[in-house]
């Protein structure tokens, strides 16, 4: 018995000295709400252009290319800073599939190194929707 508080005692403060000393993640330079959009919702997109080329840009506007059957559509977004994040919202059709965006001010760029920033629109059970993941 002495023997497994000791083993637990041990693990317990590994587990501590593990926690704290674990790198902690940037937050996320983009984000989306809904998380898990779906076809025909009005999608807010979130940018911080912290660390990027952009982070001492006056104003940023992204260019949202909007993918279903066919071609992509391209629409611009101009966006809205609000404290050290910049926001904007994209409209879906029900058609559509999936988002790609890049963020830009003058000819500098973020692009995610040319990744662009992906959302994919999902279905009911907020799975990938048919067609999402082939943008």
């Amino acid at each position: 018995m002495k023997k497994n508080i000791i083993v637990s005692s041990v693990l317990l403060v590994s587990l501590i000295v593990m926690h704290s000393c674990a790198k902690k993640q940037p937050p996320a330079k983009f984000s989306c709400f809904p998380e898990k959009p779906m076809p025909g919702d009005t999608i807010t997109v979130r940018f911080d252009p912290d660390g990027t080329g952009l982070a001492a840009a006056a104003s940023i506007e992204a260019v949202a290319y909007i993918y279903a059957k066919g071609q992509p559509k391209a629409e611009s977004l101009i966006l809205q800073k609000i404290e050290n994040l910049w926001s904007g919202a994209v409209e879906t059709k029900k058609e559509d599939r999936g988002i790609i965006l890049k963020f830009l001010s003058g000819r500098t760029v973020e692009n995610n190194q040319k990744k662009g920033y992906i959302i994919l629109l999902n279905d009911q059970n907020g799975n990938p929707a048919a067609g999402a993941e082939a943008g």
